[in-house]
This record gives C-alpha cells, structure tokens and sequence, in this order.
C-alpha cells in the first residue's frame, strides 16, 4: 500500500481533529496490525481546507503511534500539491518548472522531423503539465495559464523550429497544436 487519505468533513477544524483522533486513527491502526502493514508516522499529514482562517485556527495537533502531527499549509496527494485554500498556487509552479524542463529539453534534440517533434511533445510535455488538471483547472490560478503558455511556446518553437519572437497563436498553428485553455 502506497497512500492512505482519510477526509473528515465539518464547520469546526478541532472537531474534525477530534473525529480523526476517536475514529479515524483507532480504526487505521488496527488494520495495521492485523494486516502487517505499517504507516510511516513521520509521512503522515494533516491538512485543513478553507478559506477563512478563523475556522483553522486551533485545531490541535494529532497523535499516531506516539507521534505528534501538527497540520501543514500543503501537501501532496498522489501528485497534486494542495494548499489550504486550495488555490492550486505551488502545483501551478511545480507543474510549470517540470513542463518547462521537458519542453527545454526536446527544443534541444536536433535532426527531427516535425511530426515527430510535435508527436514528442504531446506525448511527453503536455501529460506532465496538465496532469490531474481535472482537479485544479477548474479553480487554476492565472499564473498556472500563463505559466502553461509559457511551456506550450517552448514545446511550438521545438516543432517547429521557429524564432523566439512568434506569437504563440502563430506557433500554435504552425506546430498543429491545441491551445491550453482548450486542452
């Protein structure tokens, strides 16, 4: 087993705690024990969603297995990086760096055909920037768009070998590809 998430879900963070501490953890301990599993305490978060700060506040802490959890401003669940307000800002970033990297690095192979480039790109560029984009899109922080732009223009200028200057319209058309904000 490789990620376990418990959701708890109420008006007052300190009751949810409290929900986890009497149900949740008991509950998740004993499966450990009779299954031969074992949670890694030290990987365990915790984490409040909302948007308004008095209803986080003071939440207390939660104990497993001796050790104290204090809640986190984010944390990463099967790859999205999830904040307390849920704003998706430092998955856009994270998202944006990785795509970048990759994008960068097809503009570096020489000798491609552009098909080959753009089948390249679509198949190793666009699934790393847009990954879990169902869950964040929705709500996605323009900076993410512009970010994701940003490698989309990279990933145009590798198809086709165009200049640093062409709008990225242009070079949307010209590599045959499908605009963010439509993907």
């Amino acid at each position: 087993m490789d990620d376990y998430n418990a959701w708890v879900v109420g008006p007052i963070a300190r009751a949810n705690v409290e929900r986890l501490q009497a149900e949740v953890i008991p509950r998740a301990e004993a499966w450990e024990s009779s299954s031969g599993a074992e949670f890694a305490p030290k990987k365990t978060a915790l984490i409040h969603f909302s948007r308004t700060r008095r209803r986080v506040q003071d939440a207390g802490p939660l104990l497993t297995r001796g050790v104290t959890v204090e809640a986190s401003p984010q944390v990463k669940i099967l790859g999205v990086v999830m904040d307390q307000e849920l704003r998706y800002h430092a998955h856009a970033a994270r998202m944006a760096k990785r795509g970048l990297r990759a994008a960068q690095a097809l503009r570096r192979l020489r000798g491609l055909l552009p098909s080959m480039a753009r089948q390249l790109y679509t198949s190793m560029v666009t699934p790393v920037v847009d990954y879990a984009s169902v869950v964040w899109s929705t709500y996605a922080p323009s900076t993410a768009i512009t970010t994701a732009e940003q490698v989309q223009r990279v990933g145009a200028m590798a198809v086709t070998a165009g200049f640093k200057t062409v709008s990225l319209v242009v070079a949307e058309a010209e590599a045959a590809l499908v605009p963010v904000k439509d993907r």
